[in-house]
């Protein structure tokens, strides 16, 4: 991002010329300093800003299919669109305010389809107020991501943010409404809390969907780092759920991780979550997975994760499971709860290799993702490049394996081109 400081504009002082004649001509007479003039209100702030527009290009082969930034179900097709996205912030630099920011995302899209231009979408992506309190406190207003964990699919502990995004550069997690607190003990250990608005409708809905969570961690960064939380939340929509997760650095290439959370569910009134179906029905459930990551030069990384989850689609549920995509969409919208994966085991492999020739402006990304008991799999790869201010992809996602594969929801296969300028 780009950074400009906001300042006010100081008067230049200077002595003037007889009072500097009289000074010489009375050697016993102390001379004056002229005092530094006192900052401004806005010397205090820093203004970072990033406008970026992107063209986009998509060809879809969907057996029942979701444009994931629009939760639309298009036909086979091709489809175009423009983004233009803001990226603007405003930080405080200096006491008693230093390190606290307001952030604003907002968010445009222009698409076409079938030849059909569609009505312009504007929304906010993130839009927050991060007010530092002392060394200790820090509390955050607005709408914005929370996350942790070390989950390279998902997060089982992060109720309000499972989506770890780790396969495209394009997706963007958007924020929900959410007020959190963090208070730092001491220079490992530090105490979070949060109230997050899971629905998407009206903010005066008599039908509002709300999560509380709250979560401890204990890290210690050195040449062996280690990270330990354990994760708690409940909500009027979902069930209670408890889990934790750890991190383990070995060295500066290896990183292990755990993480796993308990519960009846995601969600409480089970009759009504997806019209009575794909809601787990047993006592208690476990959600868990392990990881290896090993990192390259370039910001780079190669990753292994195994995913268990005892609250899959049972055969019949998985069956209808594309009947189940709008029920999904509708229940994301009302903050009902569902769980993110629909099978009981998953392994994935994932990497990551940057600073690619020519010149270190290439990414690439590639994620092979199998699906059990469907034996289902699903492949993706993608090709990024960063010139200056100019930035181009190219992607491909395609599922394989029979056809009753839940990993062809949402898109059995995708291609993608992308060219965007940030100013």
């Amino acid at each position: 991002m780009d950074a400009r400081a906001i300042s006010t504009l100081l008067p230049l002082l200077s002595l003037c010329p007889s009072l500097a004649l009289a000074q010489e001509e009375a050697p016993g007479m102390e001379s004056e300093v002229a005092p530094e003039p006192s900052p401004g209100f806005w010397d205090r702030f820093e203004l970072r800003r990033s406008i970026s527009m992107e063209g986009r290009f998509e060809s879809l082969d969907p057996e029942l299919a979701l444009v994931p930034e629009r939760a639309v179900a298009p036909q086979e097709g091709r489809f175009s669109s423009a983004w233009l996205s803001a990226d603007l912030g405003l930080r405080c630099v200096q006491d008693p305010c230093g390190g606290s920011s307001l952030v604003l995302n907002p968010r445009a899209l222009a698409s076409m389809e079938r030849d059909e231009a569609r009505d312009l979408e504007l929304w906010l992506q993130q839009g927050y107020l991060r007010a530092i309190l002392g060394d200790r406190l820090t509390i955050t207003l607005g709408k914005h991501v929370l996350g942790w964990g070390p989950g390279i699919l998902y997060s089982p502990t992060n109720r309000a943010f499972s989506e770890t995004l780790m396969t495209t550069t394009h997706r963007e997690v958007l924020g929900k409404w959410a007020t959190a607190l963090a208070i730092s003990a001491g220079d490992s250990w530090s105490l979070s809390a949060a109230a997050v608005r899971m629905d998407s409708l009206s903010i005066a809905s008599d039908s509002a969907s709300y999560l509380a969570v709250s979560r401890v961690e204990y890290q210690n960064i050195g040449e062996d780092s280690l990270t330990v939380g354990v994760v708690g939340g409940v909500g009027n929509r979902y069930e209670a759920h408890a889990g934790g997760y750890a991190e383990l650095g070995l060295g500066s290439a290896w990183t292990l991780g755990v993480e796993a959370a308990v519960s009846r569910g995601q969600v409480r009134d089970r009759g009504a979550a997806l019209g009575g179906q794909a809601s787990y029905e047993g006592d208690v459930g476990v959600e868990a997975l392990a990881n290896a990551r090993f990192g390259l030069a370039g910001g780079g990384e190669i990753g292994v994760e195994l995913v268990y989850n005892s609250m899959s689609l049972n055969e019949t549920e998985r069956a209808a499971a594309a009947q189940l995509v709008p029920l999904t969409v509708q229940a994301l919208h009302q903050g009902q709860g569902f769980h993110p994966l629909l099978e009981g085991a998953y392994a994935v492999l994932h990497a990551r290799l940057g600073e690619l020739p020519p010149a270190k402006t290439m990414t690439f990304t590639a994620s092979a993702i199998a699906a059990y008991p469907t034996g289902g799999a699903l492949g993706h790869a993608e090709l990024l490049c960063l010139w200056r201010n100019w930035r181009a992809s190219a992607s491909y996602a395609q599922a394989f394996g029979p056809s009753d594969s839940t990993l062809r929801i949402p898109v059995a296969k995708i291609g993608r081109l992308a060219v965007g300028y940030t100013f």
